[in-house]
């Protein structure tokens, strides 16, 4: 075997074994701006806008190289309800994840300003590997037939809309289906279980409007707590920060953007303690609410 090929090989060997665990564990939702889209942690908080909504994420940055998030969410008026469907690719060096999730929840309008929501998704996960490095020879590793290894699993949510708070309880990857990697002879994987919850709330009136958010996510074995205060200046120009906690982890971020008219937001993070200065990196988020 050649030389560049051996090379490749040990390099596809050291992106497998070092972020194959880091793909399964799904330990956090990709996406920092999360909180513009709550329906990604949340299946019940679809539909919650009064007309169609959809959400455009992206991200390219040192620690998650590709990472494209798009959705959609509407209200259906009888029955009271919300769908919405969420499409993610994620890749990392060899490896690619792609995840596709349908959500309906069922609405209860307590009155004109207040809503409660059950909701459920169906999510279809599945991981890819590029096999086009010639691995022969004498290197310990074994490649099988070039298709994804793949499977299902579901989640639960309940949420709460009033006029200017939203918050909600979710689990997801509740069944932790088996998945196989097919691209190694390696032993079948689990999707990791989650339990979510998040809370957002609304202050001010006119030019000047406080919106902070919090953000709580454990698999059970570690506790991730996210706090993201923003600012709504003008009615138009957004400012905020956030900050991630997780046992001795520390990260912080700021973000910009705007909203013109509650029908076009912008935002995008200009600067993180993740961010590596030698690696560009970019990540913005778009909604629209025709």
């Amino acid at each position: 075997m050649s030389f560049l090929n051996k090379l490749r090989g040990s390099l596809a060997v050291i992106t497998f074994l070092f972020i194959h665990n880091c793909l399964f564990a799904q330990d956090h939702v990709n996406s920092r701006l999360y909180f513009n889209n709550w329906k990604i942690v949340n299946p019940a908080a679809a539909g919650f806008h009064e007309s169609q909504k959809f959400d455009i994420n992206f991200a390219s940055t040192f620690m998650n190289p590709s990472n494209v998030l798009l959705s959609w969410e509407s209200k259906i008026i009888k029955p009271s309800s919300g769908v919405g469907l969420i499409f993610e690719n994620y890749n990392f060096g060899l490896l690619s994840n792609v995840n596709a999730s349908v959500l309906y929840n069922y609405q209860i309008d307590i009155d004109e300003k207040n809503t409660l929501s059950f909701g459920s998704n169906l999510n279809y996960i599945s991981q890819t590997f590029d096999d086009t490095f010639d691995f022969q020879g004498d290197m310990d590793i074994a490649i099988n037939d070039s298709y994804p290894a793949s499977t299902f699993d579901i989640g639960l949510g309940v949420a709460y809309k009033s006029e200017n708070f939203q918050g909600g309880v979710s689990f997801r990857n509740i069944l932790e289906s088996e998945i196989y990697p097919s691209y190694l002879d390696r032993p079948s994987k689990n999707t990791t279980g989650h339990l979510t919850a998040y809370a957002q709330y609304l202050f001010g009136d006119g030019n000047f409007y406080f919106i902070p958010s919090a953000f709580l996510d454990t698999n059970y074995e570690r506790l991730y707590f996210d706090i993201n205060p923003t600012f709504k200046l003008m009615n138009f120009i957004l400012i905020g920060g956030g900050a991630r906690f997780s046992g001795e982890y520390r990260s912080y971020n700021l973000r910009t953007g705007f909203d013109w008219q509650e029908k076009i937001q912008f935002s995008c993070i200009f600067y993180s303690t993740d961010y590596n200065s030698a690696v560009k990196n970019i990540e913005f988020g778009i909604s629209i609410n025709p």
